[in-house]
């Protein structure tokens, strides 16, 4: 077997998960792989994962604890019920939440005890660690930037473990991880891109229709009830398991297809 030095494997695993970040559709499940493999390349315990929404707070998208066995978000079925964080208190920086300062600054935060660490306020941490009896420590966190620098989002990343000791983040896995959350970050703008532009294609599509329709209401109306008959008879039978058309199935592509023609018509 050839050998590969520690960075060729590191790079060789980073290039694997972001080829499997281009493929996700999904974008929720492609934020919570964006932070498993963030937990997985640092050896982590523990991390979120949120994203920059238009009202100007980071909106938790996934929570992971391995100690815990806890796994909010993304693929799992449990609803994150924690407020967002404000990225700005009274008009000004929210200084006192870490997520809030490394959205704002671009900056990356590497603390080695948070318990030690007095700018930022972890009471929040410190509460859930008196209810848990988990005990954070070490913590990184980092902004999602997309290829314009744009913070998308933001990475936190709890104890990072050596066997069964919790340790620093190193400087290595810091550079490792911001080379990986910047082609995350541009998966999650490429994703956004598409869905606006299908959204843009919708309303194109409805445009047309409510045009046809003002030129001549009475096919207008004709073609309209066609399609949209059509698209009831193609879930009917994609539902319906018994039968000579028990085998056909309806992708989520051609489904959506379906629909374009219904709009459009």
């Amino acid at each position: 077997m050839k050998y590969r030095s520690p960075e060729q494997a590191a790079f060789e695993h980073l290039l694997n998960i972001s080829i499997e970040l281009s493929k996700e559709d999904d974008s929720d499940i492609l934020m919570e792989k964006i932070l498993l493999a963030a937990v997985e390349v640092s050896n982590a315990d523990a991390g979120s994962i949120y994203l920059v929404t238009e009202s100007k707070e980071l909106e938790f998208r996934t929570i992971y604890n391995k100690s815990l066995g806890l796994h909010l978000g993304g693929s799992s079925s449990q609803e994150i019920t924690f407020p967002p964080i404000p990225l700005f208190v009274d008009n000004e920086p929210n200084q006192s939440a870490i997520v809030a300062h490394a959205a704002n600054s671009g900056e990356v935060i590497n603390i080695e005890d948070v318990y030690a660490t007095v700018p930022f306020d972890f009471s929040a941490a410190r509460k859930m660690d008196s209810k848990t009896g988990y005990k954070t420590k070490s913590m990184l966190t980092f902004p999602l930037k997309d290829h314009t620098d744009d913070i998308i989002g933001v990475i936190q990343l709890i104890n990072a473990m050596d066997g069964d000791q919790i340790t620093t983040f190193s400087v290595p896995i810091e550079r490792q991880l911001l080379s990986f959350a910047s082609l995350g970050a541009i998966a999650l703008t490429n994703k956004a891109l598409i869905s606006n532009m299908e959204k843009l294609f919708e309303s194109f599509a409805k445009t047309i229709a409510i045009a046809i329709d003002a030129k001549s209401p009475h096919t207008g109306g004709h073609c309209k009830r066609i399609p949209e008959l059509t698209l009831m008879i193609a879930d009917a039978v994609h539902d319906y398991k018994e039968g000579p058309l028990a085998s056909f199935t309806l992708t989520e592509e051609e489904r959506y297809q379906l629909n374009i023609l219904r709009l459009a018509s």
